[in-house]
């Protein structure tokens, strides 16, 4: 994959979080459970305060949406933010099981904040080739470290994911590991 294209995203330090509209279904989970919609979920408070739910199921498809719910007592907070907030990653076709590609993401995102969704995408870092790192995983590992979301906090590390959004890996900072070696 040496001269495919990859975006290159942030990779937030938060909760893993899935909205999803399925025909007659929609729901909200976290990394591993179909969660119960309750008052004090968190995941849930957002997905309602973004309008995600309703503007999944007002665009028609069958789709996931995936992202990292950062925030307020949440993995310690490293962006320092108030609240809590959703930042999308990816998005997962149900129906054609596959994720979408960048430029349909962005696509459907769009359509999604037209109908009344608020959306943030994670910060994309750029486009690029593996070509850059001449193969290198060191050179991967030190592209890794550098400003997050808040530029006053290191990242966790990126995201490298095909433009076709068929194949995707993290490559998590040293520093990053070094400081949370007790998770």
């Amino acid at each position: 994959m040496r001269d495919e294209m990859f975006e290159v995203s942030v990779k937030l330090d938060g909760s893993s979080m899935t909205v999803f509209h399925n025909q007659d279904q929609a729901g909200v989970c976290g990394r591993n459970w179909w969660l119960r919609e309750l008052a004090n979920n968190q995941l849930w408070q957002v997905a309602r305060q973004d309008g995600l739910l309703e503007a999944l199921q007002a665009y028609g498809r069958n789709l996931a949406l995936q992202g990292e719910l950062i925030g307020e007592g949440i993995q310690g907070n490293p962006e320092k933010i108030r609240g809590q907030q959703f930042y999308l990653y990816d998005i997962f076709d149900i129906d054609s099981a596959s994720y979408l590609g960048g430029q349909e993401r962005q696509q459907v995102i769009q359509a999604l904040i037209g109908l009344g969704a608020n959306i943030k995408h994670v910060p994309i870092l750029e486009l690029t080739s593996l070509a850059r790192f001449d193969g290198k995983i060191a050179a991967i590992l030190a592209y890794a470290e550098g400003k997050s979301l808040n530029p006053a906090t290191m990242r966790e590390g990126v995201v490298l994911k095909k433009l076709d959004g068929s194949f995707s890996f993290k490559a998590i900072a040293n520093s990053y590991l070094l400081k949370h070696a007790d998770r």
